[in-house]
């Protein structure tokens, strides 16, 4: 049986050069009004399979997620705003 090997990293680019770093935000095809944040895509080359870690979701109740590269609109991709200084 083959040992699983997953890759991880911090960066993904996205069809069109978009390039994902952790704590982007992005949006979903399908979902509206759901925004996540980018973890890290990890890769499994047994399979081969790649997903996008995740965090975000309906604000009242964000959780950790995994999705395909596919899923991402590409046009939604930004970065985190900034906390204004009190």
């Amino acid at each position: 049986m083959p040992s699983t090997t997953w890759k991880k990293a911090y960066t993904y680019e996205l069809p069109g050069g978009k390039v994902l770093e952790p704590g982007m935000e992005f949006k979903l095809y399908g979902e509206r009004g759901k925004t996540y944040r980018f973890i890290a895509v990890v890769t499994n080359p047994d399979v081969p399979s790649t997903w996008i870690d995740c965090f975000g979701g309906a604000s009242s109740h964000p959780k950790s997620r995994s999705v395909h590269p596919e899923k991402i609109n590409p046009d939604s991709v930004k970065r985190p705003r900034k906390k204004k200084a009190e």
